[in-house]
C-alpha cells in the first residue's frame, strides 16, 4: 500500500481525526488489499456455503484470515476475489492455521501483483482511538466501518503459550483491571454457564484464553467480516475482526498476527513445514460456528 499518497497533511498518527477526504483516499487504499472468501463445505451431510473476509499480507497471494470460518465441516473448496473483480475467479489453499488462536494463512492460486498491507511497528492502543475496518457484514461487501477502541492495549503483551482452553479458564479481571483485554474476559468457564446446554460454542471454548485482543466500539460488525483488518488512522493494521460480543467487536492484536507469521517463516527455515498444511489442529473436526462476527 503505499501510503504517502494516501494523506495530504504531512503528519497523521494514530490519534488524527482525518478529514472527508482523507478518509476516502484511506478506503481507497485499504479496500485493495480486501478479499471476499467464499467457502464451500459439507456440515452433517449438509451442503453449506459461507463467507469470510481476508486480507493480503505479500504480493505472491498469501491471505490472513479467521481460523474459524475454515471449520464449518469438511471443506470442498475455497474460493476468492478482490473487491474490483466479478464472481470467484480464483481458488485458495490452506497454507497454514492456528484454531487455538483463530488464524488461518491461505494462499491464492495465480497471483502475484496483489496489493498488501502494513502491520504495526507499535501496537499501543488507546482507549477512545478512531479505528477502521473494511470487512462484508452479511451482503454489505467492502463495508468501511469506523468505531473506537473501549480499551487500551499494549504493545510488550504476553503471547499465550500452554494447552489452556477458554472452556476451562477463570477471568479475574473484575478483581484486577488488566493492562489489556484477553480473549478469557470474553469467553470463559463463567460465562459457558449461562447458556443454555444444547449450546455447544465448539470454536469459542477451543480458543486459549491469554490471546490479546481490542475491544472494539461502533464497528457494528457482522457474519462475513470475520477475518478483516483492523486499521489505525495512519493506515498500518492493527489488528483482526474475529467475532462479536457484549455489543462489542473483538480483533485479535497485531502482535499475535506477526508471531503467527514468524512462527510460520521459522517452521519453514527449519524444514518443519514441507508441504501441505502447518496446523496445531489436534481435536479434528469443529463443529459450525455460531458467533455474530
Amino acid at each position: 500500500m503505499d501510503y504517502e499518497k494516501v494523506f495530504d497533511r504531512p503528519q497523521v498518527t494514530v490519534d488524527s481525526t482525518l478529514t472527508s477526504l482523507e478518509l476516502q483516499a484511506c478506503h481507497n487504499e485499504m479496500k485493495s488489499i480486501i478479499w471476499v472468501l467464499r467457502i464451500r463445505s459439507i456440515f452433517k451431510h449438509e451442503d453449506l456455503m459461507s463467507f469470510g473476509t481476508g486480507f493480503s499480507i505479500d504480493s505472491n497471494g498469501i491471505i490472513m484470515t479467521s481460523s474459524h470460518i475454515l471449520q464449518n465441516g469438511s471443506i470442498i473448496s475455497i474460493h476468492a476475489r478482490r473487491l474490483n473483480e466479478n464472481d470467484f475467479p480464483f481458488e485458495c489453499e490452506i497454507v497454514s492455521k492456528k484454531p487455538k488462536w483463530d488464524l488461518a494463512l491461505l494462499q491464492v492460486k495465480g497471483v502475484s501483483d496483489c496489493s498488501f498491507g502494513r502491520f504495526a511497528a507499535d501496537g499501543s492502543i488507546f482507549a477512545g482511538q478512531n479505528l477502521l475496518h473494511v470487512g462484508h457484514p452479511a451482503n454489505f461487501v467492502g463495508s468501511f466501518l469506523i468505531g473506537k477502541a473501549a480499551f487500551q492495549c499494549v504493545n510488550d503483551v504476553v503471547l499465550p503459550t500452554g494447552t489452556q482452553i477458554c472452556q476451562n479458564y477463570q477471568s479475574t479481571a473484575l478483581h484486577n483491571t488488566p493492562r489489556y483485554r484477553v480473549m478469557g474476559d470474553i469467553w470463559n468457564i463463567d460465562d459457558f454457564k449461562k447458556h443454555p446446554s444444547n449450546v455447544s460454542f465448539s470454536f469459542e471454548k477451543s480458543l486459549h484464553p491469554l490471546i490479546p485482543v481490542i475491544q472494539i466500539c461502533g464497528l457494528v460488525c457482522r457474519e462475513g467480516c470475520s477475518g478483516g483488518p483492523v486499521f489505525n488512522s495512519k493506515g498500518e493494521i492493527v489488528g483482526m475482526v474475529a467475532l462479536g460480543a457484549n455489543g462489542f467487536q473483538i480483533a485479535i492484536h497485531v502482535s499475535l498476527l506477526k508471531h503467527f507469521l514468524k512462527e510460520r517463516e521459522e517452521n519453514m527455515q527449519s524444514g518443519n513445514i514441507k508441504s501441505g498444511v502447518a496446523s496445531d489442529d489436534k481435536g479434528g473436526r469443529l463443529k459450525k460456528f455460531k458467533g455474530p462476527a
